[in-house]
């Protein structure tokens, strides 16, 4: 058997014949096919510039989902300009093959404009000032007439690349992207946000934009433009109308990625010839299966399609789970509690490997910080600098959730049942409290919600002894490297903000103009934030991975003592073993840029209560 039709041995011309023409009718239709391929970059690793915590997640998703719609998917993850400009070739010479095809082309990561064209910025891209943008960065005007010479039917290109300009020597107005100058024919071209407008990396798994997208990407029956015109409408809505997608359209025609409503498809396949009567022989078929490569924050047992494998993964392990069924395929964890989590779906190919990651979603009022290296304390030429900042040095921490806002006085009383801050509201920071306070909270609030808390407290008074099970899910203080890597979220700048304490305006609670009307004594910021006290949690833009108020409003604490530093590389460091004091960071409202700095290290016993020392939670990613 052969193609759904019996050849016999003893076949006459004229049915020989036959079997040919039907051949030679299916062949015009299976040439004109309709074939997709696409591309998608996620660059979150920078070394130069600020990291990104969604880029990769958003590359890994819009491959399973475009996967999922027929898409033949090359992916490049945290890439170089070589890798990132290989693959555009690569997809041009694959559409090239037919003048049928979709592609689709997606990007996560940096981008920037300069004199008035849009640059991709690859993940190890040192560019120290404008004049190198050109030959460092990827232009967007030159992948796209890349694509143009493919003459294919039509190109999509997604850029989810509108952040605010990373660099230090960018100009006044460079915001997010510029309007394509030159679109090609046959194309419609798609940003995250307006033109000159900044997008948000989000704080879940996805970028807000991405999020949205994948999303309406699964709606069946949609034709290409419904896609992108109810993104619109959710990311509008999602962002409180702050973020508004721009499509520019060049394209004539109709495109479905999935498949017309009613199940038409955009190709009329001729029918196949009627079958024979006579039964067909029995064949065999080889089973079609591929491997799934599992990694998982949460450790369990691992299922495939609700089916348990058998199979434990340690948290932070990887496993591979061979011979799964090829197609989509959903891959889940199964802790030892009986609660179960799940990853993005995903395609499984025959022969090939296809990649599952499993992660615990974000817990509320928290944010992601994904694992990394950075430099550690302050260089000895930085304005301001204390001795005790140095020598710096290279800390690797792993993944964690961080609260996005100082403990408030309202979260505090909730659970300790007191509020003994100076300055009182429910949305202020509290204050007032000892480093044994803001423990004692962590496990309070751990027993509260069902978690095992991080630290075994022994004693009574200032004599108390504490320690830190590593191993628990409950709350805790960050350890001061912690801090520090969540502070500068990829930045080496005296403050996240940028070099000077100025940058701070409109980012921080510090020791400004206005404190000054009613604290006249003492160096000043010369800025205005409007408080002269502690301000409401979130009261000023967040850093780039969606922490508020990491410089100023109150000192946080953290669990190390206080001690000098090593020299020597580190990996999750937990401070010194003993010591006087336990360290404080961040700066608070009565300080001015000095203590503000991301590299500034406090301390005080541990007893100590003030009106101006709060902190903030920490959750590990077990």
């Amino acid at each position: 058997m052969k193609g759904g039709v019996i050849i016999e041995p003893r076949t006459t011309p004229r049915i020989l014949f036959l079997v040919l023409a039907a051949f030679m009718l299916l062949l015009p239709a299976a040439l004109d096919a309709q074939q997709k391929y696409a591309l998608v970059i996620g660059n979150g690793a920078y070394t130069a510039v600020t990291r990104l915590n969604n880029p990769v997640n958003d590359a890994n998703d819009m491959k399973a989902a475009l996967e999922g719609l027929g898409f033949t998917v090359d992916a490049v993850l945290n890439g170089d300009r070589v890798q990132m400009e290989e693959a555009m070739e690569r997809l041009k010479n694959r559409l090239s093959l037919s003048p049928k095809s979709y592609g689709f082309f997606f990007y996560a990561g940096h981008g920037v404009q300069s004199g008035g064209e849009n640059y991709l910025i690859p993940v190890d891209a040192d560019i120290r000032s404008e004049s190198y943008l050109r030959d460092r960065a990827v232009s967007v005007q030159a992948m796209l007439d890349e694509l143009n010479l493919a003459r294919n039917e039509l190109n999509i290109v997604v850029l989810d690349a509108c952040r605010d300009n990373p660099f230090s020597w960018k100009r006044s107005g460079s915001r997010g992207l510029q309007v394509i100058g030159n679109q090609p024919a046959d194309s419609i071209i798609v940003y995250a946000t307006s033109a000159g407008s900044t997008a948000a990396d989000g704080t879940g798994r996805n970028g807000l934009f991405t999020g949205q997208l994948l999303k309406n990407l699964k709606a069946p029956g949609l034709e290409v433009r419904e896609i992108f015109r109810r993104t619109h409408a959710d990311v509008r809505t999602a962002s409180g109308d702050a973020q508004r997608p721009a499509v520019y359209d060049q394209f004539g025609g109709l495109a479905y990625l999935s498949g017309r409503p009613g199940g038409q498809t955009d190709q009329t396949v001729p029918e196949s010839p009627p079958p024979r009567t006579e039964p067909p022989k029995p064949a065999v078929a080889a089973a079609e299966t591929g491997t799934v490569r599992v990694s998982s924050d949460i450790a369990g047992v691992v299922y495939i399609d609700g089916a348990s494998t058998g199979v434990q993964i340690k948290a932070g392990g990887s496993v591979a789970i061979q011979n799964v069924s090829t197609g989509t395929t959903e891959v889940s964890v199964r802790a030892e509690g009986g609660a179960v989590f799940r990853a993005p779906t995903v395609l499984v190919r025959q022969g090939q490997t296809a990649a599952a990651v499993v992660q615990r979603p974000v817990p509320d009022g928290f944010v992601r910080i994904n694992g990394g290296t950075f430099t550690m304390g302050s260089p000895a030429n930085e304005a301001g600098r204390f001795g005790d900042e140095g020598p710096q040095h290279q800390v690797t921490v792993s993944g964690f959730y961080m609260g996005k806002y100082e403990v408030s006085q309202k979260e505090y009383q909730d659970v300790m049942g007191t509020n003994p801050s100076a300055f009182k509201g429910a949305n202020l920071p509290v204050e007032m409290v000892s480093w044994f306070d803001a423990v004692e909270y962590c496990n309070k609030r751990s027993i509260k919600e069902g978690l095992t808390p991080a630290y075994t407290i022994s004693g009574s008074g200032d004599s108390r002894s504490v320690t830190w099970n590593r191993n628990t899910n409950g709350y805790r203080l960050p350890t001061e490297a912690e801090w520090e890597y969540a502070c500068r979220a990829g930045t080496t700048t005296a403050y996240n903000s940028g070099a000077a304490a100025e940058s701070l305006a409109g980012k921080a609670n510090v020791m400004d103009l206005t404190a000054k009307e009613q604290y006249p004594d003492g160096a000043i910021v010369n800025i205005r934030d409007g408080y002269v006290n502690t301000a409401p949690v979130g009261s000023f833009a967040a850093n780039v991975w969606g922490l508020y108020d990491m410089h100023g409003n109150v000192w946080e604490w953290c669990w190390d003592w206080y001690g000098n530093y090593g020299s020597g590389s580190q990996t999750d460091p937990m401070g010194a073993s003993s010591g006087s004091g336990r360290v404080l960071r961040g700066g608070s409202w009565p300080n001015d840029g000095q203590y503000l700095r991301s590299a500034c290290r406090g301390y005080n016993t541990a007893s100590n209560r003030y009106h101006n020392l709060g902190f903030r939670l920490l959750r590990p990613s077990l």
